[in-house]
C-alpha cells in the first residue's frame, strides 16, 4: 500500500481507488469473471462520486491513468476495461471543459495512428478480412486516449508511470511465486511454464521483466529510487534472476546489453578501460549465464547441428528435427525470405504470415514443424504489409528516438526484442510498447533532460 500511495501522490486518499489496485491485482484468468464486474460497479460507483461532487474529475483521471499502466502485466480483459474507463472519463471531461488544443503537440499520436490506418488497409486487400483487426485496434485508442489526455492539459510525471508498473510487475511476480508454490511447480530448473498462471509465455513475462529492468535503470539516471538506491539494485539482481530462472533468453540477452550500455554511461574510466572492464564482465557473465540456463546451452548446440546439416545438404536431419525450436525459426525465417522476394511491395497480409509460411513449409516435407509467425518483427511487418509499411514502420520507429536520451534504454530494450520475437503482433507487446511510447514522449515531466 506504501508504495501504490507514494506512487499516487498529490492525489486525494480514497479507500475505492485502493480497492480498484487491488482488483487489477487478483486478475488473473483463473479469477477474471469475479473481478471485471466487481471492478465496473466501483468504478461506476466513482464516477457518480464525480456527478455528485465527492471526488474531483481530475482525480477519477488521474487514478485510472495510473490503473491502466499498472494493469498492463495483468490479463488483457482487465486492461482493455481500464482503457475504455480512461476513454469515456476523458469525453466527459473534454465534453464539460471545451479546452482549445494544438494539434502539432500529437506527432507521436498520429505516427502510430497511421500505422494502424496501413495495418486495416492490408487486411482489407488481403483474405480473410480484417481477421485481427480486434488486437491492432489498440493502435487507434491510445493516440485517441493521448489526444483526449493532451487537450484536457493533465500530464502525469512519467516517474510515477515507470513505478506504477515496475510496482506491478513485482506484484504479479510475489502472486506467481506463491501460486507455483502452492501448486509445487517451482523448481531449481528452468521454469518457462512459471507465469502460466498470469496466462502469460515465458516470452511475455520476460518482455515485462526487461522493460521493468529498462524503467529502473532510466529512473536510476535521474537518481530516483523506488524506495532508496541498495533496494534498486537489488531489484535489478531479481529481475535478472527471474529472466534466467524462466529461461526468457531474449529478454535475457537485451536485458544484459542495456545493463552494459548503462555501466558505460556511469562507469568513470577513459574509454579503453571501460572497454576492457566490460568485456570481461560479459565473458564472466555469459559463461556464467551458459552453465546455469540450460535452454542457452541446448539452442547453441542445436545452431550448430542446423549449420552443419544446412551446410551438408542433410536434409532427413532438417525434416526430423522441424519441431525444435531452433530449427522452427531457421524455417521460418529461410521461408520468409523466400516470401518476401516474391511479394516484396504488398506483402502477403499480415494476418496471413503464419498460416502461408506453415502450409509452404509442410508442403516442402517439413512434417513435423510446428507453424509460427517469423519470430522477427522487422521480417513480419515486411513480408505482412510489404516494402512501403516497412519503410513507414521504420521511419516512425526513428522518430520515437527522438525522446529524451535517458528513455533510450526502453526503445533500445525493444529493438533487441524484434530480432527474435514478432512482440508487436500480440495485444500485450503491442499495449506495452505504443502506451509507454507515449508516456515517455510526454513533456512537463521531471525525468526529463
Amino acid at each position: 500500500m506504501f508504495t501504490i500511495k507514494k506512487t499516487l501522490k498529490n492525489i486525494p486518499y480514497n479507500k475505492a481507488t485502493i480497492l480498484l489496485f487491488l482488483l487489477v491485482s487478483f486478475s488473473f484468468p483463473a479469477l477474471v469473471k469475479i473481478v471485471v464486474p466487481l471492478f465496473i460497479v466501483v468504478a461506476f460507483f466513482q464516477f457518480y462520486q464525480v456527478l455528485r461532487n465527492k471526488i474531483t474529475i481530475d482525480y477519477l483521471l488521474e487514478t485510472y491513468f495510473y490503473l491502466l499502466v499498472y494493469s498492463l502485466i495483468f490479463f488483457r480483459s482487465i486492461h482493455t476495461l481500464i482503457l475504455v474507463f480512461n476513454l469515456i472519463f476523458y469525453f466527459y471531461y473534454t465534453l464539460k471543459s471545451k479546452e482549445r488544443f494544438k494539434i502539432s503537440a500529437l506527432k507521436n499520436e498520429f505516427l502510430i495512428f497511421f500505422f494502424f490506418c496501413l495495418i486495416v488497409v492490408n487486411q482489407l486487400t488481403f483474405q480473410p478480412y480484417l481477421k485481427t483487426i480486434d488486437t491492432y485496434l489498440y493502435l487507434l485508442f491510445y493516440p485517441l486516449l493521448f489526444f483526449l489526455i493532451k487537450k484536457s492539459k493533465i500530464l502525469f510525471t512519467i516517474e510515477n508511470a515507470l513505478k506504477t508498473f515496475i510496482v506491478s510487475v513485482l506484484t504479479a511476480t510475489l502472486f506467481l511465486f506463491f501460486i507455483n508454490l502452492f501448486q509445487d511447480n517451482l523448481t531449481l530448473k528452468t521454469n518457462t511454464f512459471f507465469a502460466e498462471p498470469l496466462g502469460l509465455t515465458h516470452v511475455y513475462f520476460g518482455l515485462s521483466l526487461g522493460v521493468a529492468f529498462g524503467f529502473v535503470l532510466i529512473l536510476l539516471e535521474k537518481e530516483t529510487y523506488l524506495i532508496n538506491k541498495i533496494s534498486t539494485y537489488f531489484l535489478l539482481a531479481i529481475f535478472l534472476i527471474l529472466l534466467i530462472y524462466i529461461g526468457a533468453r531474449t529478454s535475457f540477452v537485451a536485458t544484459f546489453i542495456i545493463l552494459g550500455v548503462f555501466l558505460f554511461k556511469k562507469i568513470p574510466l577513459v574509454f579503453y578501460k571501460k572497454i576492457t572492464l566490460l568485456t570481461i564482465l560479459s565473458f564472466v557473465f555469459l559463461t556464467i549465464s551458459f552453465k546455469t540456463i540450460p535452454r542457452v546451452k541446448q539452442d547453441l548446440f542445436f545452431i550448430k547441428k542446423v549449420y552443419i546439416s544446412v551446410t551438408t545438404n542433410d536434409t532427413q536431419d532438417l525434416v526430423q528435427n522441424s519441431w525444435r525450436n531452433i530449427y522452427q525459426r531457421f524455417l521460418v525465417t529461410k521461408y520468409s525470405i523466400n516470401e518476401i522476394k516474391e511479394n516484396l511491395l504488398l506483402g502477403i497480409g499480415n494476418h496471413n504470415t503464419k498460416r502461408i509460411l506453415g502450409g509452404k513449409i509442410h508442403k516442402e516435407g517439413y512434417l513435423y514443424f510446428e507453424a509460427i509467425n517469423p519470430h522477427n518483427q522487422y521480417l513480419h511487418v515486411l513480408l505482412g504489409m510489404g516494402l512501403f509499411s516497412f519503410l513507414y514502420f521504420l521511419v516512425m520507429m526513428g522518430n520515437f528516438f527522438k525522446m529524451p536520451s535517458s528513455h533510450m534504454y526502453f526503445l533500445f530494450f525493444f529493438i533487441l526484442i524484434m530480432f527474435t520475437e514478432s512482440v508487436l503482433v500480440r495485444v500485450k507487446g503491442i499495449s506495452i510498447f505504443f502506451l509507454f511510447v507515449l508516456i515517455l514522449s510526454l513533456k512537463k515531466s521531471p525525468l526529463h533532460d
